[in-house]
């Protein structure tokens, strides 16, 4: 990835544009997981977390005069680390005076530019957080990261591995080039949440100017500021993460042409059914392609005057349930749309 920098294009291009309209947003990515999941402020850049694994194993009972078997929990601990999360951001000072030659404002200018840093860096931070260290290696584990290390830890229900995976294809279609995951989570202290460490979050240091050098080592003014934290992800329960597997995301107009394995009711009440009854899933992030298959999944019955259903309006039109916003066979629990789920990138681990 090359470095990118505001230049005397970019400043034409904002060169006596109408304030009342604003700036335009044509970069719609929508990535929603920072607000959507809670966060604590930690001391250091890691934190400990103490997970019972087992618990006593002997029988409640015992004969008269008889004794019964010592049993203990068995303990284990797993240590949850914060990554820098660093925005650098860098303007020539004769793109600035540029910039104010043309009537611009200093002010705007920065200030534009620092939220667009940001939200680049919150796409990034979407994708970390469903994608992990498959994503950047330099940054935080993220929930298929967490779902494997729950696949190699038993079910005291079970006896078996954690398993709190459903495939929509049922393994029949090897093909991942449409396909794409839809991600349950369970948040809160013990469940899934976002780490800002060093005691502070995200912090927007103040512009000032400083001598740079370019690619040659040439040196020159610039105006720089940066956005600066510790970030991780913690999810110290085994039982936090979920996720419906190979949801095809194709779509069309007609009902022939939809997906052939879409997102719907069945497979949530499925991975529903896998989780504790005391830790179940508190959202589920789905892309709006994935939210589409599961509309055109449901089945709509409209009535006619005199009472009797129909498969049709009376315009002819197929009838179109509503836009799914939460999920009755998984307790009612909200399913908010996101663009960082990304089609053909799904792990192959779990």
């Amino acid at each position: 990835m090359l470095d990118q920098y505001l230049t005397i294009k970019d400043i034409a291009a904002r060169e006596h544009t109408d304030d009342v309209v604003g700036l335009v947003e044509a970069v719609v990515n929508v990535a929603p997981e920072v607000e959507q999941i809670t966060g604590r402020v930690i001391a250091g850049t890691s934190y400990l977390a103490r997970i019972r694994k087992a618990i006593h194993a002997g029988r409640a009972f015992r004969k008269v005069n008889s004794g019964t078997l010592l049993g203990a929990s068995t303990y284990d601990q797993t240590r949850f680390n914060c990554f820098p999360f660093d925005a650098q951001m860098q303007i020539d000072e004769a793109t600035l005076d540029a910039a104010e030659g043309e009537g611009d404002s200093r002010g705007k200018l920065m200030t534009e530019e620092a939220v667009g840093a940001m939200r680049a860096k919150a796409i990034d931070l979407g994708l970390q957080f469903y994608q992990g260290t498959l994503n950047d290696s330099l940054g935080c584990p993220g929930l298929a990261d967490f779902l494997v290390t729950a696949q190699q830890q038993i079910d005291p229900r079970t006896n078996a591995a954690v398993d709190l995976v459903v495939d929509a294809n049922g393994g029949n279609n090897t093909s991942t080039s449409t396909n794409e995951s839809v991600w349950f989570v369970r948040e809160g202290a013990q469940g899934v949440h976002w780490l800002f460490g060093a005691g502070q979050g995200l912090r927007m240091n103040p512009w000032y100017p400083q001598r740079v050098a370019d690619a040659q080592g040439k040196v020159f003014r610039a105006w720089c500021a940066n956005v600066f934290g510790f970030i991780g992800i913690s999810s110290a329960s085994y039982y936090s993460v979920g996720v419906i597997k190979n949801v095809d995301a194709t779509t069309g107009a007609t009902a022939s042409a939809n997906a052939t394995y879409p997102l719907n009711d069945s497979l949530v009440a499925a991975l529903w059914a896998k989780f504790p009854i005391d830790q179940k899933p508190t959202k589920c992030f789905a892309s709006q392609r994935a939210i589409y298959t599961l509309q055109r999944s449901r089945t709509t019955t409209l009535f006619a005057n005199a009472g009797t259903p129909g498969n049709q309006n009376s315009g002819g039109a197929a009838p179109v349930a509503p836009w799914p916003t939460s999920l009755p066979t998984a307790g009612g629990i909200p399913i908010i749309p996101t663009d960082s789920i990304q089609v053909g990138k799904a792990p192959t681990a779990y």
